[in-house]
C-alpha cells in the first residue's frame, strides 16, 4: 500500500487542476497493471508518451504500447482489411492527391489511451477493464462528400457516434507520423432530444484522425430499449447526424 502511494504521488504533477491531474494518472497506472493484452507490449520504460509530426500541445498518446505489422492487425485487435480503412482514411481526410499506398508489412504503434489539450483521457474498448467506467464511446465531427457522384462534390460537417477500439500512430513511407484511431461507428439516428440507437443498429469500422474524436459520450436505454447518447455541452440542432453509409 505504501509503495503504491509513493507511485501515485510521484507522478501527480503541477498545482493546478490537481483532480484531473490525478484522474488521469490513475488510468496511467491502471492500463500498465491490467494483465490481459491482446499484443505485445513493449518494454520501454522511457516510452511515456507518442505525439504525431504537427503535434498540437497536449494531445499524447499513452501506453501500454505494442507494436505491430498491418498485417496482424486481425489477429491482435479483430480488425480485418486494416491496410484498406488506413488508405481510405487518407482519401478522406486529406484528399485524393495525398493518398498513401500502405504495405501488409508497414508498422503501426499502438496505444491505450489518448490524453486530448484539454487535459480529459480517453480510453478504448482494447484497454477496458470490466467493471471499470466506459470512456471510449465518443462523438465524431467527420468531413465528408455528401453527393459521391461522378465530378459532383458537396462537403458537409456531420457527426458520427461509436467506440474507439484501440489507438495508433502510422508514419507512411517518406510522410509525417499521424494519431489515428480505430473506431467501429453505429448508425444513429435523431431524436426528438438526444440521439439514439437501437440494439440492431448496422456498424461499421473505420479509420479517424485523434482530431476528429472531439467528445466521450454517455448512453442509457430508455424502455422502448432505444439507447439514447448525450455529452457534454450538448445542444440541440448541433451539427446534423450523418449516414452510415456515406463512410
Amino acid at each position: 500500500m505504501e509503495f503504491m502511494i509513493g507511485v501515485f504521488k510521484s507522478r501527480v504533477k503541477g498545482k493546478t487542476k490537481i483532480g484531473q491531474n490525478a484522474s488521469n494518472v490513475l488510468v496511467e497506472i491502471a492500463s500498465e497493471n491490467r494483465l490481459q493484452r491482446p499484443f505485445p507490449v513493449t518494454n520501454d520504460k522511457e516510452k511515456k508518451a507518442l505525439t504525431e509530426a504537427n503535434s498540437v500541445e497536449g494531445m499524447e498518446m499513452w501506453g501500454p504500447f505494442g507494436v505491430i505489422k498491418i498485417e496482424d492487425a486481425t489477429r491482435h485487435l479483430g480488425i480485418n482489411g486494416a491496410k484498406s480503412l488506413i488508405e481510405r482514411f487518407y482519401i478522406r481526410y486529406y484528399g485524393k492527391d495525398k493518398a498513401v499506398e500502405a504495405d501488409d508489412k508497414d508498422v503501426i504503434e499502438i496505444g491505450y489511451n489518448m490524453r486530448m489539450p484539454e487535459g480529459i483521457v480517453f480510453g478504448c474498448s482494447k484497454g477496458h477493464i470490466p467493471g471499470n467506467r466506459v470512456h471510449y464511446f465518443a462523438k465524431l465531427n467527420l468531413r465528408l462528400d455528401v453527393i459521391k457522384r461522378g465530378r459532383n462534390i458537396l462537403m458537409k460537417n456531420l457527426a458520427y457516434f461509436g467506440e474507439i477500439i484501440t489507438y495508433f500512430r502510422y508514419t507512411p513511407v517518406g510522410g509525417a507520423s499521424v494519431l489515428l484511431a480505430f473506431v467501429k461507428v453505429f448508425d444513429v439516428k435523431s431524436g426528438p432530444v438526444f440521439p439514439f440507437k437501437i440494439p440492431s443498429a448496422p456498424t461499421k469500422i473505420i479509420v479517424v484522425s485523434v482530431h476528429e474524436v472531439v467528445s466521450l459520450c454517455g448512453r442509457y436505454l430508455s424502455a422502448d430499449n432505444r439507447e439514447h447518447i448525450f455529452w457534454k455541452d450538448y445542444q440541440l440542432h448541433e451539427l446534423p447526424i450523418g449516414s452510415i453509409t456515406l463512410i
